[in-house]
């Protein structure tokens, strides 16, 4: 009857730490999955002392989670994939260095963006490491030049920049500058054209005097010198031709 109470109490304390270490991997299926967003099911081995080795090993998952995978990829504005738990300790540790290499490469594209008053692509995150190097090289590289087609594309009303335009070859930059320069000049010229054609013609109706049927095909260059004839015709009270010649 003793070796029976004996036995009872051996099993009894046996499925005790048993249950105890089902309730540890329990609890740390519950953190993986706060973590996660999602539950991952482990199977739990036999043994009390297996259970425990399986829990504490969920909770060193979950500290390498919290602490270095998951702010990376929240960094990186990627979503977590759930199978992340069936990982090993060695592969989530693993992860960390290319991770931390795309948050560093990220952080280097963003700041000449922002540099340059822009932003970056809305997938730049998601790029490899390699690639963000490269744009970054880009940025560097053609800093001047993208900074001029900014300044020359503002003048036009357009403030945002293209996002491949870093990519592109110096010369091929060269020669989209060289165009816009030349639209900021047809614009600058229309627009003096027509402030001339505005005080030509506030001018002419002070006067009286009906414009010429021309008025509207003069050259610039006429249009200042009509003006400058007028404004001195005012000055000195005499009268003048408005007519082109």
């Amino acid at each position: 009857a003793q070796r029976a109470a004996v036995a009872a109490a051996v099993a009894a304390e046996a499925a005790a730490a048993d249950a105890a270490a089902a309730e540890e991997i329990e609890a740390a299926s519950q953190e993986l999955a706060k973590l996660l967003g999602a539950r991952t099911r482990f199977d739990p081995p036999a043994t009390a002392e297996a259970k425990r080795s399986l829990a504490a090993e969920m909770r060193r998952k979950a500290a390498i989670l919290s602490e270095d995978i998951l702010p990376l990829h929240q960094q990186l504005g990627l979503q977590v994939p759930p199978n992340l738990a069936r990982q090993s300790e060695a592969e989530l540790r693993e992860m960390k260095g290319p991770l931390a290499a795309r948050v560093e490469a990220c952080a280097a594209v963003l700041s000449e963006y922002e540099n340059l008053g822009q932003q970056p692509p809305p997938t730049f995150r998601t790029w490899p490491a390699a690639q963000l190097w490269e744009r970054h090289a880009n940025l560097t590289s053609h800093q001047d030049i993208l900074r001029e087609i900014l300044r020359l594309n503002a003048k036009l009303g357009r403030v945002k920049m293209d996002w491949e335009l870093p990519a592109w070859g110096a010369e091929r930059l060269a020669e989209y500058a060289a165009s816009i320069a030349e639209k900021v000049e047809a614009q600058s010229a229309h627009k003096e054209k027509q402030e001339l054609l505005g005080k030509v013609e506030a001018s002419l109706w002070l006067r009286k005097q009906e414009p010429p049927m021309a008025l509207h095909i003069m050259s610039a260059e006429q249009l200042r010198e009509l003006l400058a004839k007028l404004n001195g015709s005012a000055a000195s009270d005499e009268g003048v031709d408005a007519s082109p010649n």
